[in-house]
């Protein structure tokens, strides 16, 4: 993976299991030594705890954001029908660009 684009659509470990624990463990360094799991999703085995990681996000608002990001980062997308998905969904591409 690329530290400048976003994560690959598929990938071993769920995208915000990924994030929780990077924001965990910088804003809490010495508190938690956090391990990726199945479940409990983020796990510190020495410590005997372990955290479920949730979204509160709507699935459609969840889709624009992964077809915007095709659009900025994928310079094969056919753009003109990501917009339509888009404002399919309710989102306007016009918002962002």
């Amino acid at each position: 993976m690329k530290r400048d684009k976003p994560f690959p659509p598929h990938t071993r470990f769920d995208y915000y299991e990924c994030y929780e624990n990077i924001a965990l463990e910088n804003l809490f360094p010495y508190q938690f030594n956090l391990g990726i799991k199945d479940r409990l999703d983020l796990q510190d085995q020495l410590a005997g705890i372990g955290l479920e990681v949730t979204q509160g996000i709507d699935p459609n608002q969840r889709e624009i954001e992964s077809l915007f990001t095709k659009i900025i980062y994928d310079g094969k997308a056919d753009t003109a029908k990501l917009e339509k998905k888009i404002e399919k969904l309710g989102g306007n591409e016009r918002a962002v660009f």
